[in-house]
């Protein structure tokens, strides 16, 4: 991908936003980090239970700009942006291979969030969990 199809996909695209990463996560298997950029230089990181796309945890992170997003976010995943598929247009998602403890699993991503331990992107200028019951856990505040 490039920046300007990025921008461009989300000033066009329904959805306003278009997710460039989902893979499942060593750190708490059978559950799937999605990394979606929406307008305003806001990155949003969803972690899901495995074929589930909503419930899970979601932190939306504000940057001052979007090229700092994108040079945090190559960071965050280890793929310069040309690397970077569209989810959006493909529709891939990971396959989960192994049986998992889907319970332990969550438990050991409360536990991260609650002691600050969750890795995230940086350079953020805020970031915050608008909803729900992660944001109660973690007192909607995230820092880094």
């Amino acid at each position: 991908m490039t920046k300007n199809e990025i921008i461009n996909y989300i000033k066009v695209g329904r959805a306003k936003s278009v997710c460039v990463d989902i893979r499942l996560v060593d750190n708490y298997p059978g559950y799937v980090r999605e990394i979606v950029i929406m307008e305003e230089s806001i990155l949003k990181i969803e972690f899901n239970i495995y074929d589930f796309d909503e419930g899970g945890l979601v932190i939306e992170i504000i940057y001052d700009d979007f090229d700092k997003m994108i040079c945090k976010i190559e960071e965050y995943i280890g793929l310069y942006i040309e690397d970077w598929k569209n989810v959006n247009k493909t529709g891939w998602y990971p396959e989960l291979k192994e049986k998992v403890d889907f319970k332990q699993s969550g438990l050991i991503l409360k536990q991260d969030l609650v002691t600050k331990n969750l890795l995230l992107p940086l350079g953020g200028v805020q970031y915050e969990i608008r909803c729900g019951y992660w944001r109660d856990l973690a007192d909607g505040k995230i820092t880094i």
